[in-house]
């Protein structure tokens, strides 16, 4: 399991294969009670297309890789101040998953957010 940091602004000049920039486009579609999501890094020219719902007290946000590998972005434990994210994978059909990145994030509170 990769572990890296959530915020690189933090911690300037950090660059590697386990640093990932990017941005979420998501956009809610009420026929069908799912968000369109699209996940770009610029630097890797990555790009990832997926579908999220609530699952439970859950987000889960899925898609397929090219070689069709089932991807899922976990959000759990979600509360005013903290989330936990897991990117996990499954080469079957979802019986058997492998972690590859997981985050405990909390957010940082500002003087007009205290």
């Amino acid at each position: 399991m990769d572990r890296a940091l959530a915020d690189a602004r933090q911690a300037p000049g950090i660059s590697g294969p386990g640093i990932l920039y990017g941005t979420t486009l998501r956009v809610y579609d009420p026929r069908s009670d799912l968000w369109h999501i699209t996940w770009i890094d610029p630097l890797r020219q990555d790009y990832d297309r997926m579908t999220g719902r609530k699952v439970g007290d859950d987000i889960v946000q899925e898609y397929r890789m090219e070689d069709g590998t089932r991807c899922q972005w976990l959000f759990t434990e979600i509360t005013a101040s903290s989330f936990h994210w897991i990117r996990r994978e499954s080469k079957g059909s979802g019986e058997a998953w492998n972690v590859r990145v997981e985050f405990f994030l909390r957010r940082r509170m500002t003087e007009s957010h205290a």
